[in-house]
């Protein structure tokens, strides 16, 4: 019988690790299988470039509106033709950089009106009303390569006549502003 023991013995030591075995198997296939599976790559040449935006003024340096000796009831026209010459569109912005108004008091500028135009196509006004009053007016987006025109007119309104304006002289600078969109 001590040879029956031992055989079951070692019968069952090895039931015991072929059990052991396949726990073990089974456990490093729960535990251990995080497959995980990763790939990269490399772009060498990725290159960003900044777009332009510039424009030109057909009137740069030159006075878009010259009224001397206007009187009551007359005005005053000028043109300005604006185009986007960068690679980028543009918002563009009129706005007053300087009004002086000699004699400072009454003001000349109360008495004038400003209209600015968009007369590409069909005309639409941008501004009617006192120089005075004028800061600034939203000229519109430009493509590149695109031109827009515009026009202003300078009047002095025959119900605004005031002898103390007699002789009296007003300056407004104006700036042209683009934002690229």
């Amino acid at each position: 019988m001590s040879s029956m023991s031992s055989m079951s013995r070692i019968h069952k030591g090895l039931l015991s690790l072929v059990v052991l075995a396949l726990l073990a198997f089974t456990l490093k296939a729960v535990v251990f299988s995080g497959a995980s599976f990763t790939a990269s790559s490399v772009d060498p040449a990725t290159v960003f470039t900044a777009g332009i935006l510039s424009h030109t003024n057909d009137q740069d340096g030159v006075v878009m509106i010259a009224a001397s000796g206007l009187v009551p009831g007359a005005s005053s026209t000028g043109s300005l033709g604006l185009t986007d010459g960068g690679n980028v569109p543009g918002r563009f912005t009129l706005s007053a950089s300087g009004l002086t108004d000699t004699p400072g008091a009454p003001r000349l500028s109360d008495a004038l009106t400003l209209t600015v135009e968009d007369v590409t196509g069909t005309a639409t006004t941008l501004y009617q009303g006192s120089v005075a009053a004028f800061s600034a007016v939203d000229l519109g987006t430009i493509s590149p390569g695109d031109a827009r025109s515009y026009s202003f007119t300078l009047a002095y309104p025959e119900g605004t006549a005031d002898a103390a304006l007699q002789g009296a002289a007003m300056t407004l600078g104006l700036r042209i502003t683009g934002v690229s969109l």
